[in-house]
């Protein structure tokens, strides 16, 4: 999409690389999406041909992308009970609004059993979590323990966001187009210009 990209394209490079050395490594994959959904089944269209060529350009070989749709309910059932599923592109939204304490519940390690609330799995036992991995599940649990936002958390949502970036536990497509609602009468102004300039102008991201 036009958002931004990740910061740690370089190291999701050379981990995708490396992986893509061994022999055991596996290139045929699948991909579930919802098959009731249109937007998924372009979105996924797209996504095929960017994976295939991902593992042609790193690892010299380029495997098969399956597209699997399912319906919404198998899709969920798949991927957050039975986890049945090499990739899968699903909506999901934060309980609340209180990042990065609903980023901690989603990857809370103790709640990674069937049906629970972390059904990315991340830090379960069994999982073999490198480095990055458990110190992003140490500072988000740490974040449980503070109230005091610009002293204690700030500074580990920021190596949260960090370590998330060299994990990727899930890969957050939130780098869409995002709306704003603008009322008529607003009138704004920039320093240059004493005239209002169009409310068009606004970054929404901003």
């Amino acid at each position: 999409g036009g958002g931004p990209h990740l910061p740690s394209r370089d190291l999701a490079a050379a981990k995708l690389q490396a992986y893509l050395a061994d022999a055991r490594a596996k290139t045929d994959v699948g991909l579930l999406y919802p098959e009731d959904d249109p937007r998924a089944a372009a979105a996924c269209q797209k996504i095929k041909p960017q994976l295939a060529a991902l593992q042609r350009d790193f690892g010299g070989r380029e495997g098969t992308i399956d597209l699997e749709p399912v319906p919404t309910a198998k899709l969920h059932v798949r991927v957050q009970d039975e986890r049945t599923y090499d990739l899968a592109y699903v909506p999901f939204d934060y309980p609340d609004d209180w990042y990065p304490y609903a980023l901690g519940a989603a990857l809370d390690p103790s709640a990674a059993g069937r049906g629970g609330r972390n059904w990315f799995g991340f830090g379960a036992p069994g999982t073999n979590p490198e480095p990055d991995d458990l110190r992003l599940g140490q500072v988000l649990a740490e974040l449980r323990g503070y109230r005091d936002v610009a002293g204690q958390v700030a500074p580990r949502a920021a190596e949260a966001g960090r370590l998330f970036n060299d994990s990727l536990p899930f890969i957050p497509l939130w780098q869409l187009d995002r709306h704003m609602v603008v009322h008529r009468a607003l009138r704004v102004y920039v320093d240059d210009s004493p005239n209002p300039v169009s409310p068009r102008l606004l970054d929404q991201t901003t």
